[in-house]
């Protein structure tokens, strides 16, 4: 939350994880990407909290991770943790680890190379991000990825290219 920013720079924390740069939250349909009020179920405003935590200089940590309804492996019939199985392009994944570095970042991209309505770029509030998490814990109902690991080490491939494509490193900037 943007009012935790201040209290987390007075007890001198230095980093946050934040655990809702969720694909489906970020981008409720193909294409669209929405950061200032997320697709359901709680429409976070990830320019309002990245911001704050950036004024307070608090480093924010996201956690890019799940596969939207839209995009998912899962079989129909899976009723739990749909989230978890990875995409049937992992092409998508990437686009949205683009979208959201190159928004954040330090780095201005041209406003056709961007997806969402208003077009920011390069806002240099986050400099580093979680590529999904625990692969290994794979169980169908519960785990973080729900598949093999040759896909998942193409999915982080692809995302990390994307992020770093974005050039989202943000060292210089915040020492300036």
């Amino acid at each position: 939350q943007p009012t935790l920013a201040d209290l987390n720079r007075r007890l001198s924390v230095g980093w946050v994880r934040f655990e809702n740069m969720k694909w489906q939250m970020a981008s409720p349909s193909p294409g669209v990407f929405r950061y200032y009020d997320t697709a359901g179920p709680w429409h976070v405003n990830n320019d309002a909290i990245f911001e704050s935590y950036a004024t307070q200089g608090v480093h924010v940590l996201p956690f890019l991770f799940q596969t939207p309804e839209y995009a998912t492996t899962a079989p129909a019939d899976v009723k739990k943790n749909r989230y978890g199985y990875p995409p049937r392009d992992p092409a998508g994944f990437a686009e949205f680890c683009f979208q959201t570095a190159a928004r954040y970042g330090a780095t201005k991209h041209p406003r056709e190379a961007l997806k969402t309505q208003d077009g920011r770029s390069g806002l240099g509030w986050i400099s580093t991000f979680e590529i999904w998490n625990e692969p290994n814990l794979n169980a169908p109902e519960w785990g973080a990825w729900v598949g093999e690991l040759p896909p998942y080490f193409e999915l982080f491939r692809l995302a990390a290219e994307a992020v770093r494509r974005a050039r989202v490193d943000l060292a210089e900037a915040w020492a300036a």
